[in-house]
């Protein structure tokens, strides 16, 4: 049988879906481990759909602009990988396999190939967190690994992945009110590190506050990192009036990013 592809949303998703999806994923592990431990496993999900779906969005966007500036295929594939444009906008860097569509699209493992073995989708998932964190230094240590765990019920997470390809995340600041977006999920990334952006790039979130606690020899637990990564919480408040959105800069090959000044990481 061939991996199951499911369409996902063109607009992201509200607030209010956002919690339903949340409510359905606590819901489809119950049972399967205690309740303390279903925010590791599915924060950890959301942290991965909404990097992937910034990326995905950043690199459409890229591929617009080059496009609009009369280059071809083998010109856009020269700079469409290049990570200052990802990072320059606030946007992590995702490499392939740890893109939301090819994690959707083995929910339910992958097969052995040519002398490969076969993995199941908690080893897909942890496999998809050690590329995110090594394509961006800043997120190193930081990701939990722990979905392919004797306690985590794999067909069931392959079940959280199905739902959780029908939200839909957004980086643009001008989302809308009640959308998920980079902005609207501002507080819950009071600790997240960020990678090295244009201090002009609205959708960046803050580095750790100055008050983490500090570096330890011993690696962060699930329930830290995913606390600080994943941006679950949305607000539903409006912005304020007085509150001004800068505009993202244009484009441009010749003009260097501004990453000398590197944020602040995660304690380890």
């Amino acid at each position: 049988m061939p991996p199951r592809t499911k369409k996902e949303p063109s607009a992201p998703s509200t607030i209010k879906e956002l919690k339903d999806t949340l409510w359905k994923a606590a819901d489809k592990l119950r049972g399967s481990m205690d309740a303390s431990q279903y925010k590791d496993v599915i924060l950890g999900l959301v942290f991965l759909k909404y990097v992937s779906d910034a990326y995905e969005e950043r690199r459409t966007a890229i591929r617009d602009e080059l496009t609009a500036q009369g280059m071809d295929e083998d010109q856009i594939a020269q700079l469409i990988d290049d990570t200052e444009e990802y990072h320059g906008y606030g946007v992590f860097v995702v490499p392939p396999t740890a893109r939301w569509t090819h994690l959707a699209q083995h929910a339910k493992g992958l097969p052995g190939v040519m002398g490969e073995p076969a993995k199941t989708v908690g080893q897909l998932v942890d496999e998809a967190a050690d590329l995110v964190m090594g394509a961006n230094p800043t997120l190193a240590g930081t990701l939990p690994r722990i979905f392919n765990r004797d306690n985590v019920d794999q067909r069931r997470l392959g079940e959280l992945l199905d739902l959780f390809n029908s939200a839909r995340f957004t980086a643009k600041a001008k989302a809308g009110p009640g959308t998920c977006s980079a902005r609207s999920t501002n507080t819950s990334w009071r600790n997240s590190p960020a990678p090295k952006a244009n201090a002009a790039a609205s959708s960046t979130p803050p580095p750790p506050s100055s008050t983490s606690s500090s570096p330890s020899s011993n690696p962060p637990t699930a329930a830290s990192t995913t606390r600080a990564a994943a941006p679950a919480a949305c607000s539903s408040r409006p912005k304020s009036s007085s509150t001004t959105t800068t505009a993202t800069p244009p484009r441009s090959t010749s003009t260097a990013r501004n990453s000398t000044s590197a944020p602040g990481r995660w304690p380890r």
